[in-house]
C-alpha cells in the first residue's frame, strides 16, 4: 500500500490514485491494458485539461470502442474493480496471444455480425422468404466457422444465438410453428418467451388443423358410407316391402293402414339412426340423408291424418304420398347426393300416373320405391364390387 496518490494520472489505475489502496499484480495488467490502449488507439485512457482533472476521472470507468481489436479484453483489463481484471501479467498475455491466434475468427464474426443486421433489416422490410433465408444461411454459417477456430469467441456464440432467435421470431409470426421448432432447437436454452410463443403458435395451428380435419371428413363422401348404406338399403327395402306385404295379407285400404305403414318406417329409420348415431353425425352427407329417409314417412303420417280430418278420399291422399316423396327426394339429391335424380323422378312420374290413373296408386308407389331401392343399390354398392372405397376406409 502507498499512502498517496502515485503513477501516471493518464494511466494509472484507480488503486493507485486512492491513498492506502493494496496494489495487486491486477494493478499491472490495468498499467499495460493502458499502454495497449495507447497502442491501439493513439491517445491515452484518459485526458483533461489539468493533473487534477485527470486524476479525478481515474474513477471513472473508460469508454472502449467494441469495433477496437482485442476489445473485450481492454474492456476487462481496465475494469475498476481488480477482481473483474485479469489476475496477473501472464493471464493478460495469454488473452492477447489468443486473440493473434484467432483473428481470421474475429474477422469471420465482425463479417458475420454485419450480415446480422442486415438481416434484421430484411425482415423488417419483409424481403422475399428465399432472400431472408439465404441471408440467414450465410449469416449463421460465418459464425460457426469462427466458433471451430475459436469456441470460445464471445462475439460468434452471442451472433450466432441472436441469428436463430431472430429467425425463430420471424417463423412464429409467419406461423409456421415447424421452422421455428428446428431453429429453437439449435439453442441449447431457447429465451423462455419465445418457448410461450412457440406453443401458442403449435396449438392455434393443431386446433385450425382439427377443425380442418373435421370439415373435411363431414364432407367427404366416404365417410361413414356403411352405415349410411346399411340404413339406405334397410329403408329403401321396408318401403318396397311394406305396401306390398300390406296387399298380399289383405288388409283394406284406409288411413289407417297408410298411417301404420308410414309410421312403422319412420319408427325403423329412428331406430338405426340411433343405432348408427356416432358413425352418422360424423358425414354431412349422411345426416342430410338420414334427415330425408325420416322426413318422408313424418311428413306422410301427418299429411294421412290431415287429409283424415279433412275428410278427403284415402286413395287420393295415398296418391299425394308420391308427391311428398318426390319432394324429399328432390331436397336430398340438390342438399346432399345428386345422384338420388332418379328416384325424385321416378316418384313424380310415379305421382302423374297414380293421378291419371284411378285406382293404380298402390303399383306405382311400389314401382317408385323399387327405383328408390335400386338407385340406392346403385349409388353405394360395396367397394368389393365397384372398387371405389379405399382399403383404409372403415365399413361403418
Amino acid at each position: 500500500t502507498f499512502p498517496e496518490p502515485f503513477g501516471t494520472p493518464a494511466y494509472m489505475a484507480p488503486e493507485m490514485a486512492r491513498p492506502g489502496s493494496r496494489v495487486t499484480p491486477a494493478t499491472d495488467v490495468y498499467l499495460l491494458a493502458g499502454i495497449l490502449y495507447r497502442i491501439l488507439t493513439g491517445k491515452t485512457p484518459r485526458t483533461g485539461k489539468s493533473a487534477e482533472e485527470v486524476l479525478r476521472r481515474t474513477f471513472e470507468p473508460i469508454p472502449i470502442d467494441p469495433d477496437l481489436p482485442m476489445a473485450d479484453l481492454l474492456l476487462r483489463s481496465l475494469a475498476l474493480d481488480p477482481g473483474e481484471r485479469p489476475q496477473d501479467v501472464k493471464a493478460f498475455r495469454e488473452g492477447i496471444t489468443t486473440w493473434l491466434e484467432n483473428r481470421g475468427a474475429l474477422e469471420l464474426s465482425q463479417r458475420a455480425s454485419l450480415q446480422l443486421v442486415d438481416l434484421v433489416e430484411k425482415i423488417g422490410a419483409e424481403a422475399p422468404r428465399t432472400e431472408i433465408y439465404n441471408l440467414f444461411g450465410a449469416c449463421r454459417f460465418g459464425f460457426e466457422e469462427a466458433l471451430r477456430t475459436w469456441p470460445d469467441a464471445d462475439l460468434a456464440i452471442a451472433g450466432r444465438r441472436e441469428a436463430v432467435e431472430v429467425m425463430a421470431r420471424y417463423e412464429l409470426d409467419a406461423g409456421d410453428d415447424r421452422a421455428a421448432e428446428l431453429l429453437l432447437e439449435m439453442l441449447d436454452e431457447p429465451p423462455p418467451e419465445l418457448v410461450e410463443r412457440f406453443r401458442n403458435v403449435r396449438a392455434t395451428r393443431e386446433k385450425a388443423r382439427a377443425t380442418l380435419s373435421r370439415i373435411q371428413e363431414a364432407n367427404d363422401p366416404r365417410t361413414a358410407w356403411g352405415a349410411r348404406a346399411l340404413i339406405a338399403f334397410t329403408i329403401s327395402a321396408i318401403y318396397v316391402a311394406t305396401p306390398i306385404g300390406t296387399s298380399l295379407l289383405g288388409l283394406p285400404q284406409g288411413y289407417l293402414r297408410e298411417i301404420g305403414i308410414a309410421g312403422t318406417t319412420f319408427t325403423c329409420t329412428m331406430v338405426m339412426f340411433v343405432l348408427l348415431n356416432r358413425r352418422l353425425v360424423r358425414s354431412r352427407l349422411s345426416r342430410v340423408l338420414v334427415v330425408g329417409m325420416a322426413m318422408g314417412p313424418g311428413m306422410v303420417v301427418l299429411m294421412h291424418i290431415g287429409c283424415w280430418l279433412a275428410g278427403m278420399d284415402s286413395q287420393l291422399a295415398g296418391t299425394l304420398e308420391l308427391f311428398v316423396y318426390c319432394v324429399i327426394a328432390t331436397v336430398a339429391t340438390l342438399l346432399a347426393e345428386y345422384r338420388m335424380a332418379p328416384s325424385a323422378l321416378g316418384f313424380l312420374v310415379a305421382y302423374y300416373l297414380a293421378m291419371a290413373m284411378e285406382g293404380t296408386t298402390l303399383l306405382w308407389m311400389n314401382l317408385a320405391n323399387l327405383v328408390l331401392f335400386i338407385n340406392v343399390l346403385i349409388v353405394w354398392l360395396p367397394a368389393g364390387f365397384r372398387n371405389e372405397m379405399p382399403e383404409d376406409v372403415p365399413l361403418l
